[in-house]
């Protein structure tokens, strides 16, 4: 979509903010989504980590890919979050390896 010129009544080649970024072709779900994995893991420190992180972290990876699979898999960890306020850093990375794992066999 384009920015329509008021003044002039033409179009000018601006693109709209509300516009989304073109897909990269180089990248597909699966790359993303590994990506992001990786990097959440990274952060992983300590014996604990907070339930929201690691709830808000598991919606993110379900935004990222649209894949069935991959999101029944996050659906099903959502729903057997551990803890109340606090998750164990042992189960977060166990469960991210999982994703991993899924995220690797997705088709490009």
């Amino acid at each position: 979509m384009l920015l329509n010129d008021v003044n002039q009544g033409v179009r000018v080649g601006l693109p709209s903010p509300y516009d989304p970024p073109s897909p990269s072709k180089e990248w597909h779900d699966g790359q993303v989504t590994e990506t992001l994995i990786a990097e959440f893991k990274s952060k992983i420190d300590g014996e604990l980590i907070d339930r929201g992180r690691v709830t808000d972290q598991l919606l993110d990876l379900r935004l990222t890919c649209d894949h069935p699979g991959f999101i029944t898999l996050v659906d099903e960890m959502l729903r057997d979050l551990p803890g109340r306020s606090v998750v164990e850093t042992s189960w977060w990375s166990d469960a991210l390896d999982r994703l991993a794992a899924q995220a690797t066999a997705l088709p490009a």
